[in-house]
């Protein structure tokens, strides 16, 4: 009778088990789990690109709604393609030849002032995977979920 009056705060009867899983399920691992989720997703993806079948790896994306390209992280290789040709002289205001689908640049001119940095288009999968890391990792600086039902909704 007496588990009864202790509930977790999901709302479901808490037991023996259930007690030490509250216990064990503090602020402290709520805080990290979003960032450990991601990071088993990002390295499961990236081992079916390297190492795995391309077919699954492109079934799982495709049943997300993401259109795979013919090599990851399409987005970052159009920021990378505006430092090659401005590096080269060509003005990537008007038309970005370098660019993989050919996408003018309409951003701000400070990033093509950045074109002495030496990466490019080949460059795009160590500079994609890189920012992906960073961003996941980011993810333990937000404010810890207080409850489970928070953490499920993160």
């Amino acid at each position: 009778m007496r588990a009864l009056v202790y509930r977790l705060a999901i709302g479901f009867p808490a037991g023996p088990v259930a007690l030490f899983v509250r216990a064990v399920m503090t602020r402290r691992i709520y805080r990290f789990a979003a960032t450990i989720a991601g990071l088993l997703v990002f390295f499961s993806m990236s081992w079916l690109y390297a190492f795995g079948d391309r077919n699954i790896y492109e079934q799982i994306l495709t049943t997300y709604g993401i259109w795979p390209f013919r090599f990851p992280f399409v987005d970052i290789s159009a920021w990378l393609a505006v430092w090659e040709c401005a590096r080269q002289g060509i003005d990537v205001i008007s038309a970005n030849p370098c660019d993989v689908l050919q996408r003018s640049y309409s951003s701000s001119p400070l990033w093509i002032a950045a074109s002495a940095i030496p990466l490019g288009v080949r460059d795009t999968p160590a500079v994609g995977w890189f920012l992906d890391l960073v961003f996941l990792m980011s993810l333990s600086l937000l404010p810890p979920p207080r409850y489970f039902r928070e953490l499920i909704l993160v």
